[in-house]
């Protein structure tokens, strides 16, 4: 097992950083479209109507600045 040092965790950093700055627009796209499907297998029903999510938001928003 691992222990966690400064010097793991600023090797670990420095991989991420550098694995990332190597991906291309493309690459970090299919990334993300990837997680998508993985979320929406997950929760089959999650983003069919973005209405939905994103009420609570505006109803805190109009709240906040007083807006009807």
């Amino acid at each position: 097992m691992l222990r966690h040092t400064p010097s793991l965790e600023a090797l670990d950093a420095a991989d991420e950083r550098a694995t990332i700055h190597q991906r291309t627009w493309h690459e970090a796209l299919d990334v993300m479209l990837a997680l998508w499907d993985e979320a929406r297998t997950l929760n089959p029903t999650m983003g069919s109507d973005w209405r939905e999510d994103v009420a609570a938001e505006i109803e805190i928003a109009r709240t906040l600045n007083a807006r009807s």
